[in-house]
């Protein structure tokens, strides 16, 4: 990963089978990710989702490939239009 690309956050679940399709699906789209948390959600589940990171330029891209997805569980996409989620809490 280039240090000088910002990354945003796309959706958020407890589920690693999501991850695992998530992860399918944009190894083979050319999207640069990182998925955050990912082993946290197995040690300590339902306490912190994991998160998906996008490269910012290929967010939405990401978020069409992913929208017919029936993910599982607990599934948290922020408003595409906000651009404050970058691994923190949504404000409600």
């Amino acid at each position: 990963m280039k240090k000088d690309v910002e990354f945003v956050n796309i959706l958020r679940t407890f589920s690693p089978q999501d991850i695992m399709i998530i992860k399918s699906i944009l190894d083979g789209s050319g999207i640069e990710y990182y998925v955050q948390g990912e082993n946290g959600i197995t040690v300590r589940p339902f306490v912190d989702p994991a998160r998906v990171m996008v490269v910012k330029e290929q967010a939405d891209d990401a978020l069409e490939l992913l929208k017919d997805l029936d993910l599982s569980f607990y599934v948290y996409r922020p408003d595409r239009h906000k651009d404050n989620d970058k691994g923190s809490e949504p404000s409600e």
